[in-house]
């Protein structure tokens, strides 16, 4: 009577899985290729150019300050809230 019981359940499980899965929308795959590959779109980030610069030339002088620093480090925060927007680390290895 328990194994009646348990493969029942089982059952109404496995068919509730099926419904539940049943009932969601499909999408159709091109599979041979005619839909057109989107490129991603262009990023513009020639506005912080300048800003990257100098922070590179800023860690790359803390390599030249210290002979013993592995990395130099420049971390660009907001003001307002200390959030760190970017980090620039440049190997020391390579500055010298």
């Amino acid at each position: 009577m328990v194994r009646i019981a348990r493969n029942l359940l089982f059952a109404l499980g496995l068919a509730a899985g099926v419904v539940a899965c049943s009932e969601q929308d499909t999408v159709p795959l091109d599979l041979d290729g005619t839909i057109p590959l989107v490129d991603p779109p262009a990023h513009s980030d020639a506005g912080n150019e300048e800003a990257r610069e100098q922070g590179q030339q800023l860690a790359e002088q803390q390599c030249l300050d210290d002979p013993q620093l592995a990395e130099g480090v420049v971390k660009i925060v907001q003001p307002e809230t200390d959030f760190v927007v970017a980090e620039i680390v440049v190997d020391c290895s390579e500055v010298r």
